[in-house]
This record gives structure tokens, sequence and C-alpha cells, in this order.
């Protein structure tokens, strides 16, 4: 029973409540994304032109927001990793930076094949703000890399579980685990159009500084979150002042 046990695939998968939340956050932004052109297309007509170029702008930036949920709702769905005592069968996508590519990669590798997993954490800067990502990566005997995936360093992954993911693969097919060390690669839209550097032209970025973005990057985080619950606070207060709430006997 042992034995048969054991044969048995682990599978990982993006959970159901992830892809039911983006499926229906999608779903609930998208009649607005198609009603857009008709909008700008009315405004343009009846001589609104600076409003119409606004909602043009606005409308642009809302669209590649929406690809941008889009990929991840794919990925959420078409994202598995089957591990058993034979092979990992593979089912990814083409990463391009911590950005899930429309690709996808679909392989099923031997244990005999693969020669270690590889690590390692890269640092992304958006407005000043680092952004700080564990890449894992599969080697192949021959060289080969496949990318299984990104976790936020220090937080529970919801995304697909990549440490556990790691632990598996080395556990079944009983090869090392390796820390490729910190590198700083920039902005994550670049590598998004451009691809991601070679990791050889990258900075490096020793583990002390490292673990000072890693604390830095949560206190900031945090007090965006504060921030952004004031100012929700303050509008939703401003608003009822204007509509007389605070008056004596409003």
């Amino acid at each position: 029973m042992a034995s048969e046990k054991s044969q048995r695939p682990v599978v990982f998968r993006a959970s159901a409540g992830r892809k039911l939340a983006i499926g229906f956050v999608f779903l609930v932004l998208l009649p607005f994304l198609i009603s857009l052109p008709i909008m700008v297309f009315l405004r343009f007509r009846h001589g609104y032109v600076a409003d119409a170029l606004t909602l043009t702008v606005m409308g642009v930036l809302f669209a590649f927001w929406m690809a941008f949920l889009l990929v991840h709702l794919l990925a959420a769905i078409r994202t598995k990793v089957a591990i058993d005592d034979e092979a990992v069968t593979l089912s990814v996508p083409n990463w391009r930076g911590p950005t899930p590519g429309f690709r996808l990669v679909e392989r099923r590798l031997p244990h005999d094949e693969i020669k270690a997993i590889e690590t390692r954490g890269e640092i992304y800067k958006e407005l000043a703000v680092p952004m700080l990502m564990r890449s894992a990566w599969l080697v192949t005997k021959d060289d080969g890399r496949v990318k299984l995936g990104y976790a936020a360093e220090g937080k529970h992954d919801s995304a697909l579980p990549i440490n556990r993911i790691v632990e598996t693969v080395c556990e079944r097919a009983k090869v090392p685990l390796k820390d490729e060390g910190n590198v700083y690669v920039g902005s994550q839209y670049k590598v998004l159009v451009k691809g991601e550097p070679d990791a050889d032209a990258l900075p490096e970025v020793d583990d002390e500084v490292y673990d000072s973005l890693r604390r830095r990057n949560h206190t900031t985080m945090v007090s965006l979150a504060i921030l952004l619950i004031a100012l929700v606070v303050v509008g939703f207060l401003y608003d009822l002042y204007r509509n007389g709430f605070f008056a004596p006997g409003g």
C-alpha cells in the first residue's frame, strides 16, 4: 500500500477561489470596457472633444489593465504542475518577469533528466517602491531551463505554492536546491515588453541589502494601505459634509 500511495502524483493548481475572484472582477468590468468606444464616439459626435480625449486616454489605460487582468486569469486557469515518482509534468506560462505570458509551456520531464532546482531573489522597482520576488527554475541535464514561477518574497503565494513545488520536486527527483543569490532587474513593465535581461548582465545584490529592502517593502506597503484607507474615509466624510449631513438638524 505504501508503494502504491507513493506513486500517486501531487498536483498543484491555482485555487478555485482565486480563479473565481479574478474571473468575477474581469466579467464585472468587461461591459464598461466594451462600452468605452461608444462613449468616446458619442462625446465626439456631440462636440465634447476635451471630454472625449480624456476618456480616450483613460480607456487606453483601462484596456491595458484589463489585458493584465486577463493574462492572470488565464494563468490561474491553465497552470498545473504534477509531480510523481517518475516525472514532473508542467503546464506553466511563458513568464516575462513576474508577469505570465499568453503562451503556455507544456513539458513532461523524467526525474533522471532534471539536474537541479534554482531559485533567485529578484528586485523590481516601480515609482521608487521595491517589489521583491523569488523565482524558481527547473534545470535539465542539457542545461535547459524552465521557469516554474514566482512567489512574493516572505509572503504566502496565493497564485501557486512555488515553495512547496520546489520542495516536492527536490524530494521526488532527488536533486539539489541551488540559491543563485539576488539580482536587481529594474522595471517590471520594461521586462514585460523587452523580455528578461541575461542573468549575467544583472547587478547582484548582497543578502544584507536584500533583507533591508524586504523590510522597507513591508513598511511601504503597510503605509500605502493606511494612506489609501485614510483617503477613502476623508473623501466619504467630505461628501457627507457637502450634503449637509453634519449641519445642525441635518
